[in-house]
C-alpha cells in the first residue's frame, strides 16, 4: 500500500508579506532552530507585538524548504494562544490546561512527536509484515 504524498504542508501556508517582512528583518542572521525564539523577539521588538502571521513566517524562514512544518507543542491557557493556533491552522499535541512558558510545552510534546516519527518511519505495514486478511 502506497502512502499518499501531500503536495503542500498541512495547515496554512505562510502569508507572503509576513514572510518577506521576516526575511528582511532577519537579514543575514543564521537560520538555526536554536535561534527561533531570538528571532521572535526581533519581530516583537519591530512591531510592538507578535503577529501570528509573522510568527508563522519566522518558523518557515528559519527552516529548510523541505522541513517547513510547524508543530504546536501545547495549548496554553494564556489569552490569545487559541487564536494563534487557529490562525496558523494548528492542533496542539497536548492540551492539558497548563500555564507554561519558555518552551516547556515543546519539551513535553517532543517525546510524543519523536515517537510518532519513529513509528511512521520504522513500523512495518501489514503488507511488509506479511499479514493477510485471513489473519485479521
Amino acid at each position: 500500500m502506497k502512502r499518499k504524498v501531500r503536495g503542500s504542508p498541512k495547515g496554512r501556508t505562510a502569508d507572503p508579506q509576513a514572510l518577506e517582512d521576516v526575511r528582511g528583518l532577519l537579514g543575514d542572521a543564521p537560520r538555526r532552530r536554536d535561534l527561533l525564539i531570538e528571532h521572535l523577539h526581533r519581530i516583537n521588538d519591530r512591531f510592538g507585538h507578535l503577529p501570528a502571521a509573522h510568527g508563522h513566517g519566522n518558523a518557515i524562514a528559519s527552516q529548510r524548504r523541505d522541513q517547513a512544518r510547524c508543530i504546536a507543542g501545547h495549548r496554553s491557557v494564556e489569552p490569545g494562544a487559541a487564536a494563534v493556533l487557529d490562525e496558523l491552522g494548528l492542533v496542539p499535541v497536548l492540551d492539558l490546561n497548563l500555564r507554561l512558558g519558555e518552551g516547556s510545552g515543546a519539551c513535553l510534546a517532543l517525546p510524543i512527536v519523536e515517537a510518532a516519527a519513529r513509528i511512521l518511519a520504522e513500523m512495518a505495514t501489514f503488507d511488509a509484515a506479511g499479514v493477510t486478511d485471513k489473519d485479521l
